[in-house]
Formats: C-alpha cells, structure tokens, sequence
C-alpha cells in the first residue's frame, strides 16, 4: 500500500491515473537520463583523454643529419614524424648503409620535444659554430674553445605551429652548445639508432 500511495502522489488521484501515466513514466524517464548522460559524458570524456593524451602535434618533425669529421665519423641522417615513424639513411662510415625503417613510442617522442621545450630550441640562435664571416656573426650562439676534430649536426625540430633549425659544431663548448649536443645524443638513443651507426 505504501508504494501505491506514493505512486498515487507523484501521478495524481486515480481518475487521472490513466491520463498522467504517460506524463510520469516521462518525468522518471527524464530523471535518469539526467542523472545518466552526464555520468556517461564524463566517463566518455575522461577515456577520450587518456586515449589522446600520448598523442603528439600534427605537425611534429624531427631531422636530425650528423656531419663528417676527420676520423671517420658516422654520417647519417634520421627523421621523425608525428606517428613516430622513423627513418634512418646511413650514409657514410656507418654499421648499416641505407634505409632503415623504425617505430618510436608516442610517450619517448613526447619526452623528446619536451626536452625541446625545456632547453628553449626555437629560441636559440640558428648556429653554433665558429664564426667564419662577419654577416653570421648575428645568427650565431657561442662557441668556447672549438675541438678542430668533430663532426657537426644539423638539426630540425617543428612542433605547434613552431620551428628551428640549427647548424650546431659538435667540437663547440659553451653552455648552450653543450646541450644541443646532450639533446642530439637523446634523440639518438630515443630512436635506437646507435647500433647502425658504429
């Protein structure tokens, strides 16, 4: 009896039981789809976010080519796109001449342009090496003590809509130099490209 009582005083007296049904089964039906659809949003929402969030920019790249030196050093360049996708081309000196084709994680290519971010890549100089003109002199970083014998690096890093390339002499110290070279060595071993190039 309680119940019914209780249903009687959500739908009306028994005469407009029959007209109000309909209007109550609706209420309760609104009721739970209110309370439903925005516990489902959230959960939707919060899978969609761990889904996506190893996801890298659109438009990330990474172009790495490491120069000759005196002694034979490797000669290669490796290319990583926003998939993760790499290619490695051996040129000279190398384990493994030719195209090699490789897989890196999301989350290790999302640690690289974070280390990008932390060392300021897209605003430092676009070179860093011995200055050999007086025009590069304004588009130059510092290079301490220059080693005659290394090899130089070319590297490109895109990500959100921002770009840098730099022309970097390995045999530079100075503060920056040294970790471009720190970050080239991680890029390196990021795309467990070691083996093919000694």
């Amino acid at each position: 009896m309680r119940s019914w009582e209780r249903w009687k005083r959500r739908c009306g007296t028994s005469r407009k039981l029959v007209r109000s049904g309909r209007q109550c089964v609706n209420r309760a039906l609104q009721c739970v789809l209110l309370v439903a659809i925005p516990m489902c949003a959230s959960r939707l929402s919060a899978q969609s976010a761990a889904i996506v969030s190893n996801a890298q920019p659109q438009d990330a790249l990474i172009v790495l080519q490491m120069g000759a030196c005196e002694r034979r050093c490797p000669v290669y360049k490796i290319v990583i796109f926003a998939d993760g996708t790499t290619i490695y081309e051996g040129r000279h000196y190398v384990t493994k001449p030719g195209v090699v084709r490789g897989k890196m994680s999301l989350d290790t290519l999302g640690k690289i342009l974070a280390d990008a971010d932390a060392l300021r890549f897209y605003g430092l100089k676009q070179r860093y090496a011995p200055v050999e003109a007086v025009n590069e002199a304004a588009l130059s970083g510092e290079c301490l003590t220059p080693k005659s014998d290394a090899p130089s690096a070319i590297l490109t890093v895109s990500a959100k809509g921002r770009s840098n390339t730099i022309v970097h002499f390995r045999g530079c110290s100075g503060a920056d130099a040294v970790r471009l070279t720190q970050f080239e060595d991680r890029i390196v071993s990021a795309a467990n490209i070691a083996k093919l190039t000694r």
